[in-house]
């Protein structure tokens, strides 16, 4: 009876090890997640929401040469953004990106 109570206790110590390390490797995969998602977003701040702010200073200044080589230069930061985002399946073609519902756009 005492062996059958040991061997039961070890399973239960093995089995709590074993979910112990599925935590840490599901809490490692998390801060990951969340390393990668910061990164994303200081890479659109530093490229995109730059881009559009000096994009919309020229445009005040009336500067429309600068305004289209601002806005061709974030266009094509997002769309390396994305290219990055989508990963090493290839170029993204048209239709790839379709959304369920249309963007929600502040008038």
């Amino acid at each position: 009876m005492a062996d059958a109570l040991r061997q039961r206790l070890e399973a239960a110590l093995r089995e709590k090890e074993a979910a112990e390390e599925a935590l840490r490797g599901l809490q490692a995969c998390v801060a990951e997640d969340e390393r990668t998602r910061r990164q994303t977003a200081l890479e659109i701040n530093d490229s995109v929401v730059q881009g559009l702010t000096a994009a919309l200073y020229a445009l005040e200044l009336e500067d429309t040469d600068a305004v289209r080589d601002y806005l061709r230069r974030t266009l094509d930061a997002a769309r390396a953004i994305i290219t990055d985002l989508v990963g090493p399946e290839g170029p993204i073609a048209p239709g790839d990106l379709l959304r369920n519902s249309p963007s929600n756009l502040p008038d």
